[in-house]
């Protein structure tokens, strides 16, 4: 780092920088390839959940998978406001027996 540039400490801006130089390099390079957040966005304030939800679920013609739990985004809010522009939705359930986990299919465009 030279003295011009400065280090990004908050982890939910770091998040955003991330997102944002994934978004640049899949828009410039021609290559397609899924953006897949991880429960990145859980550091991130409600505002801009929303507004990385909104960008890249309703403005994004190219795959957007998103894994969310406790802190991430709420599924039926996902649901509801974004309807339109999502194929399929996907819950992970455990299975009593075995602890084995089960993808049942919420949604499908």
């Amino acid at each position: 780092v030279n003295d011009d540039e400065q280090m990004i400490t908050n982890p939910g801006t770091q998040r955003k920088a991330t997102l944002a130089y994934l978004e640049a390099l899949r828009n410039r390079s021609g290559i397609e390839f899924p953006i897949v957040f991880d429960n990145a966005q859980g550091a991130l304030e409600q505002e801009a959940k929303d507004e990385l939800a909104e960008h890249f679920i309703r403005h994004s013609n190219k795959q957007t998978i998103i894994l969310s739990h406790s802190g991430g985004y709420n599924l039926e809010s996902l649901i509801k406001n974004f309807n339109q522009s999502i194929n399929r939705v996907y819950e992970l359930k455990q299975i009593p027996a075995g602890k084995k986990l089960r993808a049942e299919a919420i949604l499908r465009g």
